[in-house]
């Protein structure tokens, strides 16, 4: 027996306000309302407050354990992502990247033929070649909104990675 729309919305209001993101709300959600019909077949007639409870402390060691769950869940996509940034950055350091690379810095060195222009020279590099990095990491991946408010961490990242391809 599933739950009446008003114990549905007192349900989803709790994990709307202790979870940030959205997969981690829809997985959880699910979870606990499956949880719920499971025990409402097997004879459990009991308040759904105290059945909410149940499923809680028994398939998530409690609130404490829901909010855990959520950081390992981040943490998971961050590594993840992180993993593919760099893997993608890593792609771009190959010898032809690196032989024009050095060329160009020689040329620089070159030109004028003091210390401080030098040091503009490799610092304007520098910037020009982690400048779209920089910017799909911090400025696109924090905007990214989904549905009703909620951030979604697979999309925010992927759209960034997306962009930052495109970019480059």
């Amino acid at each position: 027996m599933k739950p009446s729309e008003q114990q549905l919305k007192v349900l989803q209001a709790y994990l709307y306000k202790t979870l940030s993101y959205r997969e981690t709300y829809e997985e959880i959600l699910d979870h606990v309302l499956t949880a719920i019909e499971v025990k409402r077949r097997s004879g459990d007639m009991r308040d759904i407050g105290v059945v909410f409870q149940d499923v809680v402390d028994t398939d998530f060691g409690g609130y404490r354990g829901i909010e855990e769950l959520a950081l390992k869940q981040v943490k998971i996509y961050q590594k993840h992502i992180g993993a593919t940034f760099s893997k993608t950055l890593r792609s771009y350091f190959n010898w032809k990247v690196l032989t024009f690379t050095f060329m160009v810095s020689a040329l620089a060195y070159t030109l004028p033929n003091n210390k401080p222009m030098h040091v503009v020279f490799l610092i304007a590099i520098f910037l020009l070649a982690i400048t779209p990095l920089i910017y799909t990491c911090i400025l696109i991946s924090r905007n990214v909104k989904t549905i009703k408010g909620k951030r979604s961490l697979l999309n925010g990242h992927l759209i960034a990675q997306t962009i930052y391809r495109r970019c480059c």
